[in-house]
């Protein structure tokens, strides 16, 4: 069991790895940042996150170690990539960019579900230094 899991965008996708995570029994606090504020306060309404963060990476940099991962499942790569080696400068190898095959025709942490990624397959995408 992770003790915690610090979830950057509280939205479908992260929601859902969050409430896989919490459904599992594998995560037993989850921090939660979005760029909307009312998106990560509304994660926390619904149980999808148990404590905003302040603010994302640039907040995390001197807490990572190589023993962390640190994993993106948005869509679009070049720029998480970007801010990621910008922010995590030294610790930018614990960053593994992947792209779940999954999704639905809705967005929002409203219709994040724990079963999102059941079954599916997941791309990994990662830098020269992961």
């Amino acid at each position: 069991m992770f003790e915690q899991l610090g979830l950057i965008g509280c939205g479908l996708m992260g929601g859902s790895f969050a409430l896989a995570m919490k459904k599992a029994g594998l995560v037993k606090r989850v921090v939660g940042y979005s760029k909307s504020p009312s998106t990560t306060d509304r994660a926390r309404q619904l149980g999808v996150i148990d404590v905003e963060a302040p603010s994302a990476l640039l907040a995390i940099k001197h807490l990572v170690t190589p023993q962390m991962l640190i994993m993106d499942v948005g869509s679009t790569k070049s720029d998480v990539v970007q801010a990621a080696q910008r922010s995590l400068r030294d610790q930018v190898g614990s960053f593994v960019p992947a792209h779940p095959i999954t999704g639905r025709e809705v967005s929002g942490v409203e219709h994040a579900e724990a079963d999102l990624y059941s079954g599916r397959q997941v791309i990994l995408t990662p830098t020269e230094r992961t």
